[in-house]
């Protein structure tokens, strides 16, 4: 339930801010959904006026930086070379995976597995 969260807020984020920061033109109707979905999340923190679609606009990016970050997952780095190879598209497709203890699709990187490119 708390990834259903995390992924419809990461939507909801991407619906309202472009991949560098910037508020689109997308309506108060939106900016409130946003504000709601991180209220939900962080019940403590104040995200904006979900009547008025005002958001504090700070909040919700530290949100979006914990949770979502550049889309490398925080526990393990899984999608970090997704973000090297394009720094405007990078998302680990395993967040999900990622309990806070421990990432499924984490697997530590062996010495012997590494190839030496030339």
């Amino acid at each position: 339930m708390v990834n259903d969260k995390r992924q419809e807020f990461l939507k909801k984020y991407d619906e309202v801010f472009d991949r560098d920061g910037n508020i689109k033109l997308c309506g108060r109707y939106k900016c409130s959904e946003l504000i709601y979905i991180s209220d939900q999340i962080e019940p403590d923190v104040k995200h904006g006026n979900i009547d008025k679609g005002f958001m504090k606009i700070e909040s919700i990016q530290n949100l979006k930086s914990r949770i979502g970050g550049h889309g490398i997952c925080e526990r393990c780095g899984t999608g970090a070379s997704m973000v090297q190879l394009d720094a405007k598209d990078g998302i680990c497709p395993y967040t999900g995976c990622n309990t806070g203890i421990s990432c499924g699709m984490f697997s530590p990187l062996l010495a012997k597995n590494i190839t030496k490119i030339s």
